[in-house]
């Protein structure tokens, strides 16, 4: 697990943050965890995987149909080449230089 440092917490911050957790009866580590993980993972969100699922009943996909969605491609992924990008951010900045790159390159 991550561990993290939260400094120059107001006092009055605290202070609220003990009696809170007093409350609950946790410690006041615990009570920031449960706070961080409200804030950050709210209870009934759905997941990506939740809403396929809805799709898939919704337009009552057969499991032979289903599984095309779940096969997962392992090859690595190919570099990508640049060479057009360049060419064409060239272009509109000076289409001569394009040209006179391409007829040295060309010979």
């Amino acid at each position: 697990m991550a561990v993290l440092t939260v400094r120059k917490v107001p006092d009055e911050v605290h202070r609220a943050l003990r009696v809170r957790a007093a409350m609950r009866g946790r410690s006041t580590e615990a009570e920031v965890r449960a706070i961080l993980a409200e804030a950050v993972v709210p209870e009934g969100r759905i997941g990506l995987g939740s809403k396929l699922s809805d799709v898939g009943r919704r337009f009552k996909l057969t499991d032979e149909e289903f599984k095309t969605f779940t096969y997962r491609d392992h090859e690595s992924a190919k570099p990508v080449d640049l060479e057009w990008f360049w060419l064409i951010q060239t272009w509109f900045l000076n289409p001569c230089i394009v040209f006179q790159n391409h007829e040295l390159s060309n010979g």
